[in-house]
């Protein structure tokens, strides 16, 4: 008897152990749902961040426009988007230039 008595020890000793796992398991699955949902709440308040920037840059970009910008570092910035435009007008022209070359 003393065979099965320590098999049932075993065995409960071993259930004891998975349901502590188990129990590991889910609360390791709950931490990491709230982590989820934590960084989407940053992700959240970054999209933000990044809207209210672009309103601001609107801002800027449109004094800058009208030859009402006063602060330097933005007017260089504004000058650089500037140079990009143009960049972007050569580029275009070159496109251009390629179907027509091959419509030709």
């Amino acid at each position: 008897m003393a065979f099965l008595d320590d098999l049932k020890k075993n065995a409960k000793t071993l259930a004891d152990q998975a349901t502590e796992k188990g129990k590991d398991l889910v609360d390791k699955g709950k931490d990491t749902l709230e982590i989820s949902k934590l960084n989407a709440q940053i992700g959240d308040e970054t999209k933000k961040i990044t809207e209210f920037k672009v309103a601001l840059g609107e801002i800027v970009w449109n004094k800058f426009a009208a030859g009402e910008l006063t602060n330097e570092d933005a007017k260089a910035i504004c000058d650089k988007i500037v140079e990009c435009n143009e960049v972007i007008k050569g580029i275009e022209a070159q496109i251009e230039a390629i179907k027509n070359k091959v419509a030709e």
